[in-house]
């Protein structure tokens, strides 16, 4: 693979390589590039034991405080990355609402072209503002290093402690340690058994969740992300809460906090379901889908259970989403509209992810691996994506077309409160038809003959 990179990108090596014959003479370009041949070759040893290195123990090592920090610390660079990409795009898209989106670019020709050039400029000022730091930072490493004979010898040491270094062998879901008891999966799955015994009260859930550690194959590498929040909707935390504290618009802040709420309920059933097939695909498990079909029970039982795992899964996130929520409502009482928009969501998120499920319920896979991979998975997929695209996207599209021209403050009001409720309707609607649908859906599957 190294190899192959390197060849790869030899037009950038043969550049450098000229370039520092032109610098260095003959003698120091030949080290120079020696040099820059022995850091590329020990950068890409070292990641690649440490990535190994470090993958391996998220399923072998109990799931501690170290683990805890690398989440908060990863999530702390998604979020800034969220709130520095709107910190970029804010002067782009003024100059694109206030200034082009207008009649008199299309009857001033020198006005377009002024603001057409105000517009590049925007972009291009931090474009060549991020490589001068670039370059400004080379500078101070000290490019000339690379000139040192020394730099040799050590490289070539480094190189030959990587190759004698024995890298981790591999593992697979029966080979964990023993040694994961009483982490954070372990205390996650004793809270959720306490929820179940105290809300759900439903035997087959406490064996899912007596699953996940079981499972911590799967659920160990993400499971704060499953459990908490994923990157991705913190992310989008960043990037809606700079809009949110620079906005002066209240039915803007208001149409930007229920986007992020929607985004990161939806998003997070769909990281579940995707992120664990085997969890919670109704034919995951052959041999219980069997049991329970042949025991006069049906499969009925099983896609509830899922349905409430799914529930406990999502109790930490919504929780945290209601802490926002009621430290907004303090601020300002209209925000109590959060509160029915989280119920009902939370209601309806898991019941759409495994409603989808029943429409493909497959038994026959060829590995366990191969669960989740196969072309049913793609079709689930998109049937799971309808209410999204029904009861999500308008919103996100109304708040991209605010990128681009200015909506007045009483016809975004407007549009709040008919988004509202278009929402509360359509997902009133949708859970009594997912209930009925899913029910038809499984007794059809019941009704069918399975190969033993």
């Amino acid at each position: 693979m190294m190899i192959w990179s390197l060849f790869g990108n030899i037009s950038i090596l043969s550049m450098f390589i000229i370039t520092s014959f032109n610098i260095f003479g003959a003698f120091f370009g030949v080290l120079v590039s020696f040099n820059l041949i022995l850091l590329l070759t020990a950068i890409f040893m070292a990641v690649n034991k440490v990535t190994t290195l470090y993958f391996v123990n998220k399923i072998n090592k109990p799931i501690g405080i170290v683990r805890l920090m690398f989440y908060i610390t990863f999530s702390i660079v998604y979020f800034t990355i969220g709130y520095k990409l709107v910190d970029i795009l804010k002067h782009p898209f003024y100059i694109i609402r206030s200034q082009i989106a207008t009649t008199k670019t299309f009857i001033d020709d020198v006005y377009a072209k002024k603001v057409t050039m105000d517009l590049l400029d925007s972009f291009i000022n931090p474009l060549f503002g991020a490589i001068n730091k670039f370059f400004s930072l080379i500078d101070q490493l000290g490019i000339f290093s690379l000139s040192s004979l020394y730099l040799t010898f050590l490289l070539l040491a480094v190189n030959l402690c990587a190759l004698i270094v024995k890298g981790t062998t591999s593992v697979n879901r029966l080979s964990f340690s023993i040694e994961t008891k009483y982490d954070f999966l372990h205390y996650a799955s004793l809270f959720y058994e306490y929820i179940n015994r105290k809300f759900f009260k439903n035997e087959l859930l406490s064996f899912e969740i007596k699953l996940l550690e079981r499972e911590r194959f799967l659920v160990s590498p993400n499971f704060f992300q499953l459990t908490i929040f994923t990157y991705e909707s913190i992310f989008f935390m960043g990037l809606f809460f700079n809009i949110f504290i620079t906005s002066t618009s209240g039915n803007l802040s208001y149409l930007l906090f229920t986007a992020l709420l929607l985004l990161i309920l939806f998003n997070h059933c769909f990281e579940l379901r995707t992120e664990n097939p085997q969890l919670f695909l109704l034919g995951a498990n052959k041999e219980k889908v069997l049991l329970f079909r042949y025991s006069g029970i049906g499969t009925y039982a099983i896609y509830k259970s899922k349905i409430l795992l799914m529930y406990c899964l999502l109790i930490i996130p919504a929780f945290l989403l209601l802490l926002i929520n009621i430290i907004l409502i303090s601020y300002n009482v209209v925000y109590i509209f959060g509160l029915f928009l989280l119920a009902i969501t939370f209601v309806m998120v898991p019941i759409v992810q495994m409603w989808a499920s029943s429409f493909l319920i497959k038994t026959d896979y060829a590995s366990y691996v191969d669960i989740g991979n196969t072309e049913e998975e793609e079709i689930i997929e998109k049937i799971q994506a309808i209410p999204r695209r029904i009861l999500v996207l308008p919103l996100l599209y109304l708040l991209y077309g605010m990128l681009f021209i200015r909506i007045p403050e009483d016809i975004l009001g407007f549009l709040f409160y008919f988004y509202l409720a278009f929402y509360l309707l359509g997902t009133t609607s949708y859970l009594l038809f997912f209930a009925k649908h899913a029910k038809e859906n499984i007794k059809k599957f019941d009704s069918k003959n399975i190969r033993m």
